[in-house]
């Protein structure tokens, strides 16, 4: 090597300068702690992500099984005067008119000259012809959807079936009928059953 250093010597910007023995040449280096070598560490990591794109954390989605290709119509039956017999049950749009009637006979007993209304309790709207359709009295249904819920359970979704009031009236054949003598205790005016069966074309024939 040419030439003669001297020894290093500290600066306050902890940087080493040793002088040569050459008029005006210095040389300066600083000192780096080895903890501070090295890259920065990132400080939290971005959310997985599936395959998809899509964040792990929302996998709790329901999944779509199928949509029904059955229209359906939710009927809610009001009998007059007589608010806590009311009660809905779900038909198809192709339900004849007499199998809707068959089944309120078949709740009250024996009954004669009933009268079924669509909407409210008017001449103008009592269906009279037993041999028509829900959909050809003026009734439009929509499908329900089949869905997995988070438990794999499938479940169905009516929140877009429309719901119909229907009110009706009869003379009961026998006064003396338990079932039309039977009062609920303690059932409030506004209450109402669901029954949960579903009727489609043809049945009640």
């Amino acid at each position: 090597m040419i030439g003669n250093y001297s020894l290093p010597t500290s600066q306050p910007d902890n940087t080493q300068q040793i002088t040569s023995s050459y008029p005006g040449l210095i040389f300066r280096f600083s000192l780096v702690p080895p903890s501070k070598m090295g890259g920065k560490k990132k400080k939290g990591g971005k959310k997985s992500k599936d395959d998809d794109g899509g964040d792990r954390e929302g996998g709790n989605e329901p999944q779509l099984i199928e949509t029904d290709r059955e229209n359906y119509i939710i009927l809610s039956f009001n009998l007059l005067n007589w608010a806590f017999m009311n009660f809905q049950q779900k038909f198809t749009e192709k339900t004849y008119m007499f199998t809707v009637k068959k089944i309120l006979a078949e709740r009250h007993g024996h009954l004669k000259e009933l009268r079924v209304c669509i909407g409210s309790f008017i001449e103008a709207n009592e269906c009279v012809n037993d041999i028509v359709t829900l959909k050809e009295c003026g009734l439009s249904g929509k499908p329900q959807v089949k869905y997995l819920d988070a438990n794999n359970q499938i479940q169905i979704d009516e929140s877009d079936v429309p719901v119909v009031q229907i009110y009706y009236d009869f003379k009961p054949a026998d006064a003396g009928d338990p079932v039309l003598l039977f009062i609920p205790s303690r059932r409030g005016e506004d209450e109402s059953d669901k029954d949960d069966r579903v009727v489609g074309e043809g049945e009640g024939k």
